[in-house]
């Protein structure tokens, strides 16, 4: 593993201009709720809250369902309760209500709001073999043309403290080449983490050679790129399979935030995916591959690596 670099004064240009919540007043959002007014609060942001109701119980209110007036002023006393949270924050917001499939508006809303950031839950279950996201986060996931920042059951629990972000664990999931990350570097230069890189091998020990060499040379760019803008950063090799990688990456549980880019949307590396996500203790920030620039190779800063 590299060494630690020891200082950390970058100064990057904020993008985080604004966030959007997908809201459902469940506890996976409400924390994700949480994290947009920390976030908001250290880069200025606006938050955007979006309540969807599905059309199906619009329709049955409309229909004079017994149950509907309760129902409508439960709803009533949950969007007054969630603007007053909001007011309380004192951070800059809009909540808006729309119906349709959650999906759709999704990505319509990304697009008109200019979301730089999506916040959300993500529901599922561990049971499954392998364990699967719920259809909404896996579909918004590789369909979003900004970062997702994931709460996960295990990360719904742990209330949000920017300030007590002090490692953010990069994960390299495939045998591409290693982007830059704009949006870790912002976040690692206001919350003045330490980056650790940690990559993936499948295969294990055996395997070949030139794309040991290739993995390794990629690691070595990226964090020579984070080191010029004085990032504290590390970065490893893991070797195995998605079921013994995971487990065996103690920096996982010791994360206080995983970073995953979607440069690849392999079954693979959608399976690790959403392994992470279920069972990461921290928030998974996914950067999708419009999000990543390409790092400008160094040969005579990498020859120590070949």
């Amino acid at each position: 593993m590299s060494e630690l670099s020891d200082t950390n004064d970058a100064s990057v240009l904020s993008t985080l201009k604004t966030l959007l919540v997908p809201y459902d007043f469940f506890e996976a959002s409400d924390a994700a709720l949480s994290w947009a007014i920390e976030i908001a609060e250290v880069f200025d942001s606006k938050i955007i809250v979006l309540c969807i109701e599905n059309p199906n119980r619009l329709g049955d209110r409309m229909e004079g369902d017994p149950k509907s007036a309760q129902a409508r002023r439960d709803a009533q006393e949950s969007l007054q309760g969630l603007q007053r949270r909001l007011e309380h924050a004192d951070v800059r917001c809009d909540v808006i209500q729309r119906t349709g499939v959650t999906g759709d508006i999704l990505v319509q809303e990304v697009s008109d709001q200019r979301a730089d950031l999506v916040l959300m839950g993500a529901y599922g279950s561990r049971r499954l073999d392998p364990p699967r996201l719920g259809s909404t986060a896996d579909a918004m996931i590789r369909a979003m043309a900004c970062g997702v920042f994931v709460i996960g059951p295990e990360s719904a629990a742990h209330p949000p403290h920017f300030d007590a972000l002090r490692r953010i664990l990069y994960l390299k999931i495939s045998d591409q080449a290693t982007p830059r990350l704009p949006l870790l570097e912002e976040i690692a230069e206001k919350s003045r983490a330490v980056i650790e890189i940690e990559c993936l091998v499948r295969g294990g020990f055996n395997c070949d050679p030139s794309r040991h060499q290739k993995l390794q040379t990629d690691c070595e760019r990226l964090a020579m790129s984070l080191r010029a803008q004085h990032f504290p950063v590390c970065w490893n090799l893991q070797y195995g399979g998605e079921d013994t990688l995971l487990p065996s990456i103690s920096r996982l549980d010791l994360a206080d935030l995983t970073v995953i880019d979607a440069a690849d949307p392999t079954p693979k590396t959608r399976r690790t995916l959403n392994l992470v996500i279920q069972n990461s203790r921290c928030p998974v920030l996914v950067l999708p591959r419009e999000q990543l620039r390409a790092v400008p190779a160094q040969p005579e800063a990498l020859a120590a690596v070949t």
